[in-house]
């Protein structure tokens, strides 16, 4: 990982850095392409953009520095978030930028064929009440591809727990098939994760080349990460070591 942000700049820099720095617990500094240049080196492709086996993760975020209620301010940044995020997802779909860049692998070429599984997250760091994010922006239930809205406290909740890049992928995908009737609710991550990890065995069960044992276990795992118990572990901590030796 890159050194923590340290406080001050900008408003909002600061947050945007701590949102970006926190996918590296999962993804390694290797796979994280932060402030990405869009078509023709003009403007910002996105907050980050995270490269890993077939799937791109394009990440928008925003902090609450206003005069204005934060209940007048989330459906705005909301609607302009996943414009920004629907620009992202033409951009590299569509060949308009076809390479990224990064100090650890430098540039790679951007094949839409091999990150077939386009994912959006946007990262709102302000405090408040749950809320259902569509309820704020109707048109996120309109995307072709899957959007995310994380309160950046649950982003950090979240990624603490499920650092390593399978987990929180397989993650973020059973969370978007989690039926209409369970609210994923901004600042309220934990209930989400929870419905989840209840889903989980069902979803396995559908999957021809998993057994029953190792469904078991995976849900057993899974439970003890979302319930924070892992990240205590012994096997955590020499993990996190080994981590450390690879990347120096």
């Amino acid at each position: 990982m890159t050194p923590p942000p340290a406080p001050g700049g900008q408003p909002g820099a600061f947050e945007e850095a701590w949102a970006q720095w926190l996918l590296e617990w999962s993804f390694f500094r290797d796979f994280v392409y932060r402030n990405p240049p869009s078509k023709g080196g003009k403007g910002e492709l996105a907050d980050a953009v995270v490269l890993f086996e077939e799937v791109a993760l394009m990440t928008q975020g925003a902090s609450y520095h206003s005069a204005r209620p934060v209940d007048k301010w989330v459906p705005k940044k909301l609607a302009e978030k996943l414009n920004q995020l629907q620009h992202t997802e033409r951009m590299l779909y569509q060949g308009h930028v076809p390479e990224l860049e990064n100090e650890t692998h430098g540039i790679v070429e951007f094949d839409p064929n091999q990150y077939a599984r386009g994912i959006g997250m946007i990262v709102l760091a302000h405090d408040g009440e749950p809320y259902l994010p569509e309820a704020h922006c109707p048109k996120l239930k309109e995307t072709h591809f899957p959007v995310h809205v994380f309160s950046l406290r649950d982003f950090q909740w979240l990624l603490q727990r499920l650092d390593t890049a399978a987990d929180l992928i397989y993650y973020l995908q059973e969370r978007n098939e989690l039926p209409r009737g369970i609210p994923r609710r901004v600042h309220n991550e934990p209930d989400t994760a929870d419905a989840v990890v209840e889903l989980a065995p069902w979803s396995l069960k559908g999957v021809e080349v998993v057994s029953d044992e190792v469904a078991r276990r995976t849900v057993t795992v899974l439970r003890r990460q979302i319930a924070g118990e892992l990240t205590e572990s012994d096997e955590y901590r020499y993990g996190v070591v080994i981590d450390e030796i690879i990347a120096r």
